[in-house]
C-alpha cells in the first residue's frame, strides 16, 4: 500500500464515526442510555473507569517518584536508556496480534509518529527531574488539557465555548503560579532557581507531546477496536465480548509501539548517552531495584491506558490523572521531611488547576463543526463529537 493510499484510508476513516458509537445495539450493550435508567452494567462502568483511573494515576506517580530518587541520589541521566526497557516488554504483545501472520490493521508510519512523539515525551519528562521537583512536574504536566483542547480544534474541528475556554485560562494560571514558586525558592535539593525554570520548561515541552500522544492513541486504538470488528465475521456474542473486553484491539498498537520505540531510544542512547550509561554503577541493587519500578510503574501504566481509552476518553482519563498531584505533594513532603510554606503554596497551584479542570467538564461537552458534505450525519457526528466529549458520555 503506497502513502497516497494509506492518505485516503486515513480521511476516509476519520470521516465516519466509529462503529461502537453508531451501531445502537453495540453502543447500548456497553453504555446503555440513560433514558432505560442506570443499569448495573451502567454502574460496573463507572465503576470501573474511577478504579483503572487511579490506578494510572498511581502508576503515573510511582514513575515520578522512581525518576526522582534515581535522579537526586544515584546521579542517573540517561533518560533514553531508562525508558528502552519499557519499549522492550512492550514489544512482547506483538506475538499477541502477530502481524506477520494477520497484518496490520493500521499503515505502519502510524505507529512510528507516535513512537517518535511518545519516546521524546518520556525523555523529556525523565530529565526534567533532573532540575525540578516531582511536584511541580505533576502540576505542570495539566497543560496536556489546553493542548489537547488546540489540537481538537484543529485536527477534529471540535467547537468550545467561553467557558471551555476560561477554564483552560484558570488552569494555565495555577501552572503559572507553580513555575513563579519554582523561580523564586530555592530548597536544598536544587541547584539554582535557573535550573528550576529549566526543568518546568521541559516538564512543560513533555506535556505538550504527551497531549499529542493522548490524542492520537485515542484515535488509534478506538480505530483498531471498531475496524476490527468491522472487518472480522462475528456473531452477537463475540461482539459483545471484544465490547466489553478489547484486550485484543489494543495488542497490535502496544506492540508496534515497542518496536518502533525500541529503534528510537536505540538511536537517542548510541548519540548522547553512552558516557552516562558506562558511568553507572550496576551492582547497586537498590538503584537497579528503583530503575526495576520505574519500568514496572510505565509499562502497567502503558496497558491500563491503552484499555482505557479503548472505552472512555483522553479527558476522562487526565480528570482522573489529577489525584496524581496529590501523591506527588505527599512524596515531595516526606523526602524534605518539614513543612515549608512552598508546600502551602502549592495548594494554591493545586486549586487552580482543579478548578478550571472541573469548570472545563461542568460545561457542555464541546462538540462538532457540521459537514458540509455528509449532512444526513451532522447530527451523529454532533452526538459523537470531540474526543473529550464521547468518553465523557461513555462514563456517563
Amino acid at each position: 500500500m503506497g502513502v497516497l493510499d494509506d492518505l485516503s484510508f486515513i480521511t476516509s476513516a476519520l470521516s465516519r464515526p466509529l462503529l461502537l458509537e453508531n451501531n445502537p445495539t453495540t453502543a447500548m450493550r456497553c453504555y446503555p442510555s440513560s433514558r432505560q435508567g442506570i443499569s448495573k452494567e451502567a454502574i460496573r462502568m463507572k465503576a470501573w473507569a474511577i478504579l483503572e483511573g487511579q490506578i494510572i494515576s498511581l502508576c503515573v506517580f510511582g514513575t515520578g517518584a522512581f525518576s526522582t530518587v534515581l535522579a537526586s541520589d544515584y546521579n542517573f541521566d540517561a533518560p533514553a536508556f531508562q525508558s528502552m526497557f519499557i519499549y522492550v516488554f512492550l514489544s512482547f504483545y506483538v506475538f499477541a496480534c502477530k502481524p506477520w501472520k494477520n497484518g496490520l490493521t493500521l499503515p505502519w508510519w502510524f505507529y512510528l509518529i507516535f513512537a517518535c512523539i511518545d519516546v521524546n515525551a518520556n525523555y523529556l519528562a525523565v530529565w526534567a527531574y533532573q532540575f525540578t521537583n516531582i511536584t511541580s512536574a505533576q502540576l505542570l504536566n495539566c497543560f496536556t488539557i489546553p493542548c489537547a483542547m488546540v489540537l481538537s480544534m484543529i485536527f477534529l474541528k471540535a467547537k468550545y465555548n467561553w467557558v471551555h475556554i476560561g477554564a483552560v485560562v484558570i488552569s494555565l494560571s495555577g501552572m503559572g503560579f507553580t513555575v513563579w514558586l519554582d523561580y523564586t525558592r530555592n530548597p536544598d535539593n536544587l541547584a539554582s532557581p535557573q535550573d528550576a525554570l529549566v526543568g518546568d520548561l521541559l516538564v512543560l515541552a513533555g506535556a505538550t507531546l504527551y497531549a499529542c500522544g493522548n490524542v492520537f492513541q485515542e484515535y488509534m486504538v478506538k480505530r483498531l477496536r471498531s475496524t476490527k470488528l468491522e472487518t472480522e465475521v462475528v456473531d452477537e456474542d463475540m461482539k459483545r465480548k471484544r465490547c466489553i473486553d478489547p484486550f485484543l484491539a489494543s495488542a497490535e498498537f502496544l506492540g508496534m509501539i515497542g518496536l518502533f520505540g525500541i529503534l528510537i531510544s536505540l538511536i537517542h542512547v548510541v548519540s548522547h548517552e553512552r558516557e552516562q550509561i558506562a558511568a553507572i554503577d550496576w551492582t547497586n541493587g537498590v538503584a537497579v531495584g528503583y530503575m526495576a519500578g520505574y519500568v514496572f510503574c510505565l509499562v502497567t501504566m502503558y496497558t491500563l491506558t491503552a484499555h482505557f481509552l479503548s472505552l472512555f476518553d483522553a479527558a476522562v482519563m487526565n480528570l482522573s490523572l489529577l489525584t496524581t498531584h496529590i501523591y506527588a505533594a505527599v512524596f515531595d513532603f516526606l523526602r524534605e521531611g518539614s513543612f515549608r510554606l512552598s508546600h502551602a503554596m502549592y495548594a494554591i497551584s493545586f486549586a487552580l488547576a482543579l478548578g478550571g479542570l472541573v469548570l472545563y467538564h461542568a460545561a457542555p461537552a464541546p462538540t462538532q463543526r457540521k459537514s458540509r458534505k455528509a449532512p444526513m450525519r451532522a447530527t451523529t457526528e454532533e452526538n459523537t463529537g470531540s474526543s473529550s466529549s464521547s468518553g465523557s458520555r461513555a462514563v456517563e
